[in-house]
């Protein structure tokens, strides 16, 4: 039973840990989100989130008509991105190894 309280804590401090934009995992489309996204959200407002491709887009394109900046190549960079890294049944393990070294 200590085992699962610790790590239950252990995930709870890995969560309430703040998310900054050089703490997003690498890869493609990382600085097209950094640019876009950064701009106007903390990085916890995205990578706290999980969701499908297709909710990803229907964020992005909410955040467009809120007149977000971005043109549809950059949109499609961006929800690949959110996708692959933030996605309903992916965890990032970058975030939280960068957590864990703060």
């Amino acid at each position: 039973m200590k085992t699962l309280s610790a790590i239950a804590l252990s995930a709870f401090l890995i969560s309430a840990t703040p998310t900054f934009a050089e703490d997003l995992p690498n890869g493609a489309g990382k600085d097209v989100v950094v640019k876009a996204c950064t701009s106007c959200h903390d990085a916890d407002s995205f990578a706290s989130q999980r969701h499908t491709k297709e909710e990803w887009k229907a964020v992005v394109d909410t955040m467009i008509g809120y007149g977000a900046e971005v043109t549809e190549e950059q949109s499609a960079v961006i929800v690949e991105y959110l996708a692959k890294n933030f996605g309903r049944s992916n965890v990032s393990a970058k975030i939280s190894a960068t957590h864990r070294q703060r």
